[in-house]
């Protein structure tokens, strides 16, 4: 796929791009791929490193960039050719720290708009109380935005490169707590590609890499006196809930001890919340009623 994926950045309207190639030590011909690219168009830099994740991979291309902003493009997804050329216009004219668009769920037999929505501005304390809140109606993803420089380089002491699942989130939910202003640009500009093999589906049950995430952002909150409340409430309920549908699925005998683990006793320490579904799956949780847990994760 990263052909593609380069072609489609190499491509874009916007011209006045550094492009970043970050070979990740990869096995293959991927290594070749990139210089070969780099002899075709000179905005392209190639970094060869040894394999440390998709991080680690990502944060050395922000270290190795000079220019104001950032987009981030997975190898395996492509653009549509106006893409920076849109997000950077709605960032600009909007006077926004973030802009970020829609996307297709690209399958391999079709395609499908994942949020059908308008333009928008969403500004802090105006029409929001906390720009986090959009993350219960937008995706924390990286790749669909174009972000301020600053805003990444200023926080990668938070950024945890031993995290493999949610290394998304320990950056945007970090910089969406800074910021004054999002702008969000209606029509799907990049194509996400949902593989049977992509990381995020082999490593679902990653509970070591879901707690050193709550462990980060509990950190970051506790030094910038901001409420964890927040992401306990979103984010570690639903990292719960992920490794509970594996466990029931492929490890029924773990849930006792997952019960017992970080995860679950941070979440029931810091979440709140008047909703139904949610005081009874956090009343379950508390009192390990497996029987209605399995019951609950099914319907969720």
């Amino acid at each position: 796929y990263l052909d593609k994926c380069v072609d489609s950045v190499v491509n874009q309207t916007y011209k006045n791009l550094e492009i970043i190639l970050v070979d990740d030590g990869s096995p293959d011909n991927c290594h070749k791929m990139c210089d070969e690219w780099a002899k075709i168009d000179s905005r392209i830099k190639v970094i060869h490193k040894e394999n440390g994740g998709l991080m680690a991979a990502w944060i050395s291309g922000v270290k190795e960039s000079s220019g104001e902003y950032i987009c981030f493009i997975d190898s395996d997804d492509y653009a549509k050719l106006d893409f920076i050329e849109k997000l950077y216009k709605g960032l600009i004219e909007n006077n926004a720290d973030v802009c970020m668009c829609n996307y297709f769920m690209n399958y391999e037999s079709h395609k499908e708009v994942f949020l059908n929505t308008q333009n928008a501005v969403y500004e802090k304390d105006k029409n929001c109380k906390d720009l986090v809140e959009l993350f219960y109606k937008f995706p924390p993803c990286r790749w669909n935005k174009i972000f301020k420089r600053d805003l990444i380089i200023n926080n990668l002491e938070y950024l945890d490169t031993r995290i493999t699942m949610g290394e998304d989130i320990n950056l945007t939910y970090i910089v969406f707590s800074q910021i004054n202003k999002v702008a969000y640009i209606d029509g799907p500009l990049l194509y996400y590609r949902q593989l049977a093999t992509a990381m995020s589906k082999i490593v679902r049950n990653n509970q070591v890499s879901y707690e050193l995430l709550t462990k980060k952002m509990e950190e970051y909150f506790e030094n910038n006196k901001y409420p964890f409340v927040i992401f306990c409430n979103f984010f570690v309920r639903s990292f719960i809930i992920m490794v509970l549908k594996y466990m029931f699925t492929n490890s029924p005998r773990d849930v006792k001890i997952f019960l017992n683990s970080y995860l679950v006793k941070t979440y029931l320490k810091n979440s709140s919340g008047k909703k139904l579904k949610r005081v009874i799956f956090k009343f379950a949780l508390r009192y390990k009623m497996i029987g209605l847990l399995k019951f609950l994760v099914v319907q969720i």
